[in-house]
């Protein structure tokens, strides 16, 4: 990739990160946007959480974990898979938009702040647990 953007001019900068918690914040706002440019069903993607929760807005596909995740227009502008021209309107619309930029970023980060924090996952996982051993427990009667 290196060699790539050197052979073509290409304005990209690659950033060291030593440390992912200290350092991957900055990095994210350091950017415009994250594009999620997935065109199979991945799991849930912590990067684009990660992104959402420092500001950033995302513009990507909605499919698998993005899929629940995603509101195109409110919390991040999705693009069907595959689709370039689709993905370069809505870079345009990122760029052209500021104020729809700014209201998508600031929704993305109060909900993932609220959805995703540390106490309500623990919470959903330790309800998880219980209501599996509840099950376990009839079942093994």
């Amino acid at each position: 990739m290196r060699s790539f953007a050197a052979t073509h001019h290409l304005p990209v900068e690659f950033l060291p990160v030593s440390n992912l918690v200290r350092d991957l914040p900055a990095v994210y706002r350091r950017h415009d946007a994250l594009l999620h440019t997935a065109e199979w069903n991945e799991p849930f993607n912590l990067h684009v959480l990660e992104a959402m929760a420092c500001g950033l807005p995302v513009v990507g596909t909605a499919l698998a974990g993005t899929l629940e995740l995603f509101r195109h227009g409110e919390n991040a502008l999705t693009y069907v898979p595959g689709n370039a021209e689709e993905l370069a309107a809505r870079i345009l619309e990122i760029q052209t938009q500021p104020a729809l930029r700014v209201q998508m970023a600031e929704t993305a980060q109060q909900e993932v702040l609220t959805r995703f924090n540390e106490t309500v996952v623990i919470d959903q996982i330790e309800n998880h647990l219980d209501t599996s051993r509840q099950i376990w427990t009839q079942t093994a009667s």
